[in-house]
């Protein structure tokens, strides 16, 4: 064979090469955009209140993500005019792309500085979805080397997000997993578990026909945390509204429940409020008909605003403690210090 023909062939076949891996790369470009619009469509069906994001406003931070890298995905972040609540699942988002380039060292990438801690939530829980219980260990590692301890419960939460997909958005064996970390760690992931089930467990796994529904089927230890996030369930995913949540949520069997579940009301209006105090002191002012309930509404939506880094939570949060009656304005001080 002559060495012209030889040449032929081997140019020929790097060129079949490269149309392959430019296929590839467009096939996941594909992907990814399709993944972008799944992500898009699932948040708007769990949170219809409060999220006004498109496909469109997904697959921009993807490109950019895929194109530029994570720093200028923050930036694009930054100069984007979407309502806080939107960053919070935006970060999500980049969260898991890092995830996938960077595995748990994408975890210096994640900043804090808007949209609270969802990159940190995602790229814990891609690793506990991929590798389940036997991520634990390199997680923890990870997490406490960054060295500040909201970051660090920021990632023990994933962790609970992660077990949740892990086990196909099953409850108890997601808790179960929760459950192999060390006792003063296990609250966090539980969260993690019950804030995924919000987002992505399947409509069928609710009882339209009963409002308290997992939370009196669960071991107890998880019962108050279930119910506290039992008003996101009501309204998301069985479609009432925040005062018929509330009228549950008075009405129910227990003392306990009630108190557990108005927390969780609390947090709903300080998610819907975006900022908005007087939006948080009239829905506490007129869903609850008792002062010292109304007090404890706007305590705890105070308090809501800080763990979750809410818009303006810093200058907001203490403005609505000083709303309340003397005794009440203290505790609910003492409820937003850091580090409470």
């Amino acid at each position: 064979m002559s060495i012209k023909k030889i040449r032929y062939i081997v140019i020929l076949f790097l060129l079949t090469l490269l149309a392959a891996a430019g296929f590839a790369y467009l096939s996941a470009s594909v992907r990814k955009s399709e993944n972008a619009a799944e992500t898009a469509k699932k948040l708007q069906s769990a949170f219809p209140e409060i999220i006004t994001l498109t496909k469109a406003d997904f697959v921009r931070l993807d490109r950019t993500i895929q194109k530029e890298g994570p720093e200028r995905a923050w930036e694009f972040l930054k100069t984007s005019s979407l309502k806080k609540n939107d960053f919070h699942f935006l970060t999500h988002f980049l969260g898991r792309r890092i995830y996938e380039k960077f595995g748990l060292g994408g975890l210096r990438f994640c900043g804090v500085e808007f949209g609270g801690f969802g990159c940190y939530h995602s790229i814990v829980s891609s690793a506990v979805a991929e590798h389940g219980e036997n991520a634990v260990e390199d997680i923890r590692n990870a997490c406490f080397r960054l060295n500040a301890e909201a970051k660090v419960n920021a990632c023990l939460h994933g962790t609970g997000h992660g077990f949740s997909e892990f086990t196909g958005y099953k409850l108890l064996p997601a808790l179960g997993y929760c459950d192999i970390l060390k006792k003063d760690e296990q609250f966090k992931c539980w969260e993690g578990v019950f804030m995924e089930q919000i987002i992505s467990a399947p409509k069928s796994f609710y009882k339209p026909e009963d409002p308290w529904y997992p939370c009196h089927d669960i071991p107890q230890k998880y019962q108050d945390l279930c119910i506290r996030r039992q008003p996101a369930i009501m309204m998301n995913q069985l479609g009432l509204d925040l005062q018929t949540s509330t009228h549950i949520c008075l009405t129910a069997p227990t003392a306990k429940m009630t108190s557990a579940c108005a927390a969780g009301i609390a947090f709903r209006i300080a998610v819907l409020s975006d900022g908005n105090n007087p939006f948080v002191l009239e829905k506490c002012r007129t869903l609850f008909d008792t002062l010292t309930r109304q007090q404890e509404c706007i305590s705890g939506a105070a308090e809501s605003m800080i763990k979750e880094h809410l818009r303006d939570w810093q200058n907001l949060a203490p403005l609505l403690c000083d709303e309340l009656t003397a005794e009440h304005k203290k505790e609910c001080k003492l409820r937003i210090k850091p580090g409470a």
